[in-house]
């Protein structure tokens, strides 16, 4: 053999390898859709109530929408990147909110405001 086709051989050998090590490597990764149930469900398992206090997009953690609640002595921080329903955009500083265990439901109210809303994350169990 030629040096051109030997060139050319190990340029095939070396695409084909790494096509095969990036299939290899991804194909067990978790999808979009699998994010979105691991939020949906974690978000669900989640009891909410107390004040929210502050609302930033974290830029620390990739630009997160983020919504930091008071509840008795703790601060919980929601990480809203995932949730469709314009939640985030809804709520304000001060307003109030609860959240039973098991439900995706959020109940908003201030002296403004009373409302219910559904948390939307692409999926249910």
């Amino acid at each position: 053999m030629n040096k051109k086709k030997i060139r050319i051989l190990r340029w095939i050998v070396t695409i084909i390898g790494g096509i095969i090590f990036f299939w290899y490597h991804t194909k067990d990764a978790p999808t979009f859709m699998d994010y979105q149930l691991m939020e949906y469900r974690d978000m669900r398992e989640r009891s909410l109530n107390g004040l929210v206090t502050d609302k930033k997009i974290d830029v620390q953690n990739h630009s997160r929408p983020t919504i930091i609640i008071q509840q008795n002595e703790s601060k919980i921080e929601l990480d809203m990147l995932r949730d469709r329903s314009n939640f985030y955009n809804y709520v304000n500083i001060g307003d109030s909110i609860t959240k039973p265990h098991g439900s995706i439901e959020i109940h908003v109210f201030s002296s403004k405001k009373d409302t219910l809303i559904r948390l939307d994350y692409l999926v249910t169990d």
